[in-house]
């Protein structure tokens, strides 16, 4: 969603699934070895995420919305972390935003 809301008239939204033996996302499995990992990818070409914020996004109650709560980035890192997987975001102002998600496939 935050995607969508940021993005202007004529922005591109870009969602990319994978499976991969990641070891760079994710807690690893001690013991197991690299695991095999389910990644979600959205991309856009909107503004970026403000670099004020930047490093705040997964703290509740950030947000550059009017109306927003500042929980869902928190919600989703929570819910990932809990799971052995993990969020990464790489946005710069200007040239848009890339969030990947990873979770483990279950053995």
């Amino acid at each position: 969603r935050n995607a969508l809301d940021a993005l202007g008239e004529g922005g591109r939204l870009t969602l990319v699934t994978r499976v991969s033996r990641n070891p760079v996302y994710g807690r690893p499995d001690p013991g197991r070895g690299p695991r095999t990992m389910v990644e979600v990818q959205v991309a856009d070409d909107g503004p970026g995420i403000p670099a004020a914020i930047r490093e705040r996004i997964f703290d509740p109650f950030v947000t550059t919305k009017p109306r927003g709560l500042g929980l869902g980035l928190a919600l989703c890192h929570r819910i990932l972390e809990e799971h052995q997987g993990a969020i990464q975001v790489d946005s710069a102002e200007g040239r848009g935003t890339v969030v990947t998600c990873v979770l483990p496939i279950a053995r």
